[in-house]
């Protein structure tokens, strides 16, 4: 007891040690086993990135891969750019990528839809979360919860294992899952709205659509560049972004398409001539597609407190689409003198949001089609719908 390191009684070479938050101390050594003890709280001012990097080569030199590593942590705080995230965010993009992860992730997490004002069903969510760890007083947990010391956001992160933005979130990520429903097929030649944003290269590009009759969104394509090296002179392969708009007006019946301008304007010019005579609701008096985001700053705000509004009361559903759903999570409320508005954290962030931009976009053409009557138009059966805008 007491000592720093543990050797093997036999005298097997090999020890147990825990060990400094220095990188450079670290470098050269061959574990076999490593254990990060709450990387939630490992960040680049604590210098907890270079340690895991360090950590991950060491283990990385051991021959057949056997070397592991496990990570016990809380739900990391999506602001905070931890080694947490940053593994929980490789997990997701390998399911996004359709690889075999190299990543277990496990987590009991209480359901995302839990009101906590309501204290039996946050009980009860308590003990989904705790599993069988029969020692927890939640009578205690209960009280720390509705502390008023404690941000919420705090508590559904610690007590709740969910993954909470700050107050700064445009949409909490549990009510992001609550909206998505897998399977979801809409059929050829069914009306639909089309929201598209462009980039060149730095920023993600993405197209969006979106069935007039159940408000359904799915996406057709969101570009980013990879995040490894050797794609610093990534850019947006137009000719995959002309192939999937065209590929949208050959199966389905767009009736509103709605792209910014920027870095794109001649490719929505050339869009608006093309399709002019399909579409039956022009984005913009002078133009059949160009909405530009510069000049309609208002109309944008608008579209996005509505989409808001629409989320929380579940209005509308979104495809299993792991980069819009953590495009939509990465989002972060702008107010402006026109109301609250959706942007990325800042402007140098690296987390992407344009996929969210996109939703709003495209439903506003939807928006904007039903007003017109297109719904009154549809071309399949169905029973009577109340639609939240």
């Amino acid at each position: 007891m007491g000592k720093t390191i543990v050797q093997f009684r036999d005298g097997r070479p090999g020890k147990i040690e825990p060990v400094t938050a220095s990188s450079e101390s670290l470098e050269g050594g061959r574990p076999t086993f490593a254990i990060f003890e709450e990387p939630h709280h490992w960040t680049d001012s604590t210098g907890g990135h270079k340690v895991a990097r360090t950590v991950r080569r060491n283990l990385g030199k051991i021959a057949g891969g056997q070397a592991r590593a496990v990570e016990v942590t809380n739900a990391h705080d999506p602001n905070r750019k931890s080694v947490a995230q940053g593994s929980y965010e490789n997990f997701l993009a390998s399911k996004e990528d359709g690889e075999a992860a190299d990543y277990l992730y496990d987590c009991r997490e209480a359901p995302p839809g839990v009101d906590v004002g309501d204290e039996d069903a946050l009980r009860e969510a308590l003990k989904i979360a705790y599993g069988d760890s029969t020692w927890v007083d939640f009578d205690r947990i209960l009280s720390e919860i509705y502390d008023r010391r404690n941000p919420i956001e705090e508590s559904r992160r610690f007590y709740l294992n969910q993954v909470v933005a700050s107050i700064h979130a445009w949409v909490r990520p549990d009510q992001v899952d609550a909206i998505v429903k897998p399977g979801v097929i809409i059929p050829d030649g069914a009306q639909i709205a089309l929201g598209f944003d462009g980039s060149k290269s730095a920023d993600a590009t993405a197209l969006i659509a979106t069935d007039i009759e159940s408000g359904h969104v799915w996406s057709l394509g969101i570009w980013e560049r990879p995040d490894m090296p050797g794609y610093d002179r990534w850019t947006v392969p137009t000719d995959h972004v002309e192939d999937a708009v065209r590929a949208a007006f050959e199966t389905w019946d767009v009736v509103a398409f709605f792209a910014d301008v920027a870095y794109w304007q001649g490719h929505v010019d050339r869009w608006a001539e093309e399709y002019r005579d399909t579409l039956a609701v022009r984005a913009a008096p002078g133009h059949s597609v160009a909405f530009d985001m510069r000049a309609r700053t208002k109309d944008f705000v608008r579209a996005a407190e509505a989409t808001h509004a629409a989320i929380e009361m579940k209005s509308f559903t979104i495809a299993d689409d792991p980069a819009l759903i953590r495009h939509l999570k990465n989002a972060r409320r702008r107010v402006s003198a026109h109301g609250v508005g959706i942007g990325k954290e800042t402007r140098e962030s690296p987390l992407k949001v344009d996929g969210a931009v996109t939703l709003v976009i495209a439903r506003e053409a939807r928006r904007v089609a039903i007003e017109r009557g297109r719904l009154e138009n549809r071309t399949r059966p169905g029973s009577a719908v109340v639609y939240g805008f």
